[in-house]
């Protein structure tokens, strides 16, 4: 899969921050949490990066982290699924549970490495299924 298809490719995903949780189902690339150091990334690589656009697109912050996680999500209201949504589509599985509590992304999926290679300072990675980690009342 190319990287721009990545990027585009819908994924859902389990939201907790501040004691709050929430479903997303929207573009990976919304997941991205520093898209500073996603740009130089793709700027090494020879892919095209204009960081202006971006930041338009991610409401203007650049590292999403605990403490812009709620002016974040504030933004994503019209993406957000229930659990009864969630359980009614077949296809609709949790691909990815990003913890702002204990700064910690869970994943199985190895297509969504590069939400993984773009987390803040002292973010955590366990490569495990994320709905053993999702809290049971949101599944």
């Amino acid at each position: 899969m190319e990287l721009r298809e990545k990027l585009d490719f819908k994924i859902t995903v389990g939201i907790k921050a501040n004691d709050k949780f929430n479903w997303y189902h929207t573009k990976s690339k919304i997941w991205i949490l520093n898209i500073v150091k996603f740009g130089s990334y793709c700027l090494d690589y020879g892919y095209d990066f204009d960081l202006r656009d971006q930041m338009i697109e991610r409401f203007n912050i650049d590292i999403v982290n605990i403490y812009k996680i709620n002016e974040y999500l504030s933004n994503l209201k019209e993406y957000i699924i229930t659990e009864e949504q969630l359980n009614a589509i077949d296809h609709i599985k949790p691909d990815v549970y990003f913890d702002f509590d204990s700064k910690t992304i869970y994943m199985n999926n190895k297509e969504l490495l590069c939400l993984y290679n773009f987390l803040p300072i002292e973010w955590s990675y366990t490569e495990e299924n994320p709905i053993k980690h999702i809290p049971k009342q949101y599944l």
